[in-house]
């Protein structure tokens, strides 16, 4: 018992330091709440989605191919969720319906449009008429058309350099072949606006899917911010809670309890059972906390039981282990804030490697480098948490390296205070 009451003695005044609770609890979450509140409009369920603009298409060449295929990308269900466009007879009627505000913008399609596009002299162009009091909506419509007329464009550009090619090297230049390369373009330019599969030109999304990509991307910053933050501040408080050794070694308060009938064994295993205590606490409060506030997804029951506790017994084991080496607490505050600072950055920086881009080329060396220091097995094991993969090789890896500075740090303060 003499052990526990020792380590409910440290553990009652590490709870009442208010240092303590606002740098293991408070500045954790304080980062990631800035973070959540800056991101919040783009992750929320709250914002505000573009509707797709309200189009009226009038064709007036309905004979034509490259009408038929701007009227149909624009009419069709390619675009849906884009533009909610719908034909009209003539472009009195397709202007009269942006006046009346039941549309925000007219396409009209001209007679001749599509001999124009190949290559009968004239001005092959395309009329947007639109509502002056709107932008977006209009916008996403110029947008688009510019996109068709530029892919037809190309067109018959490839057609035209095709064909001297073809003239050159004694090919038929004639209308089968040519034709082919025009329908093959056309093709590819349908493709690559319609987003479909191996488009490497463009990607068109619908307001819902963007909404939802920013969703996850925003969950994924915000949980790796909190998963450093967790690390980064959990090894903080396992120095700060065992610098007490120290403290109480100055104040003479140790070496008086030194001369009771307590066993100096059951002394230092009290002190070193309250670091592990204290930060399984703040571990447990910040689980709690981010996924109430911030929603923040840990994993599995099971994997998140593993890694909190993987995570306190390798702060306390670290805290015992920096602490055996020094000798008061003036050396202490220096060691602590350029050591602890300096392998704490690199154990979390296989976490930036997910969040930053251009950073996910060196993950496979961030993943190695990481693991020279304590913080970068505690990250690795709550990222693999939050992945929903196996994380008991990792807990094995992070127990062996535990036990081996807990032992060095119990050797180290038995021999320290045998006199």
């Amino acid at each position: 018992m003499t052990v526990w009451n020792i380590a409910w003695k440290d553990l009652r005044r590490s709870v009442r330091s208010a240092f303590l609770l606002v740098f293991a609890l408070g500045l954790p979450l304080l980062t990631a709440g800035v973070f959540y509140a800056a991101f919040r409009g783009l992750s929320g369920g709250d914002d505000a989605a573009i509707a797709a603009p309200r189009v009226t298409v009038a064709n007036m060449d309905p004979g034509g191919e490259a009408a038929g295929i701007l009227a149909g990308l624009l009419t069709g269900g390619d675009l849906a969720g884009i533009l909610d466009a719908q034909s009209v007879g003539d472009p009195a009627a397709a202007r009269a319906a942006v006046d009346a505000g039941e549309a925000a913008a007219a396409v009209i399609i001209p007679a001749g449009f599509s001999a124009n596009v190949a290559g009968a002299g004239g001005d092959a162009s395309v009329e947007v008429y639109q509502d002056p009091a709107l932008t977006v909506g209009p916008a996403i419509v110029r947008s688009i058309v510019r996109q068709v007329l530029d892919g037809m464009a190309g067109g018959w550009v490839a057609v035209t350099v095709s064909g001297k090619a073809l003239a050159e090297r004694g090919v038929p230049a004639d209308g089968q072949n040519l034709g082919r390369i025009g329908a093959g373009y056309t093709a590819w330019a349908q493709q690559a606006l319609a987003g479909g599969t191996g488009s490497a030109f463009w990607d068109v999304t619908s307001a819902a899917g963007a909404k939802a990509e920013n969703r996850d991307f925003i969950s994924q910053i915000l949980s790796t911010i909190m998963a450093m933050m967790l690390v980064f501040y959990c090894f903080f408080t396992g120095t700060a809670s065992a610098q007490s050794i120290l403290k109480e070694q100055e104040d003479g308060t140790l070496p008086r309890l030194f001369t009771t009938p307590v066993r100096r064994s059951e002394i230092i295993g009290g002190k070193l059972l309250a670091v592990f205590l204290t930060l399984l606490i703040q571990v447990v409060v910040l689980l709690v906390v981010s996924a109430a506030v911030f929603g923040i997804r840990w994993g599995g029951a099971a994997s998140v039981v593993l890694a909190a506790l993987g995570t306190a017994v390798m702060s306390a084991s670290f805290a015992v282990f920096l602490t055996s080496f020094l000798r008061d607490t003036k050396q202490a505050g220096m060691v602590y804030g350029v050591v602890v600072n300096l392998i704490g950055w690199i154990g979390i920086s296989r976490l930036f490697a997910g969040i930053i881009p251009g950073m996910e080329r060196y993950s496979g060396f961030t993943d190695i480098v990481s693991l020279i220091s304590p913080q970068g097995w505690a990250a690795r094991i709550w990222q693999e948490s939050m992945a929903g993969n196996p994380v008991g090789i990792t807990l094995a890896g992070m127990l062996l390296l535990s036990l081996v500075m807990f032992g060095i740090g119990v050797f180290k303060f038995n021999r320290r205070f045998a006199n």
